[in-house]
């Protein structure tokens, strides 16, 4: 049974928790106002049915969610997606795209774009710089270098 004060330090420690997630989620808004990009985190779980399943940080679900519904552990579309981002850093093509159940992924040399399909977006053309969407899980983006180094991680994830 809980004691008058263990109630109020309880109270104290939930409230310091929802303040803080509702700072960190102002402050990925005023960041991508500005146009800064706010650090990529991940971890890799797996599900009750010990499925792996990555998960991003606000702004990046997205990701998280293709990487985990799309790429999933499949060896042969890890491998040729690492394959297309080394073509797109040594320059040999200059975009790359694979369209999926529900998203859409584009790379270019320096970034990465995941789209949900039932955005119903023209993927073929370009985003206006200050599209926001109200759904996170539904676009994110990222540099090329920081998803090659968490499709990397995956890799190693979900074959070990």
């Amino acid at each position: 049974m809980r004691t008058g004060k263990d109630r109020e330090v309880f109270l104290l420690l939930f409230c310091i928790e929802n303040i803080y997630r509702l700072l960190f989620a102002h402050l990925i808004v005023a960041l991508q106002r500005v146009h800064i990009k706010p650090p990529m985190d991940y971890e890799f779980t797996t599900d009750d049915y010990d499925r792996p399943v990555a998960k991003f940080s606000i702004g990046h679900e997205a990701i998280g969610l293709w990487i985990s519904e799309e790429l999933r552990s499949d060896q042969q579309k890890i491998t040729a997606l690492l394959d297309n981002i080394r073509r797109l850093e040594q320059r040999d093509i200059n975009q790359y795209h694979i369209e999926g159940r529900d998203f859409y992924l584009r790379l270019n040399d320096f970034q990465i774009e995941v789209i949900a399909l039932a955005l119903n977006i023209d993927v073929d053309e370009e985003l206006p710089e200050d599209t926001h969407f109200y759904d996170q899980e539904s676009y994110a983006e990222c540099g090329l270098q920081d998803f090659k180094q968490a499709v990397l991680n995956w890799q190693s994830f979900v074959h070990s």
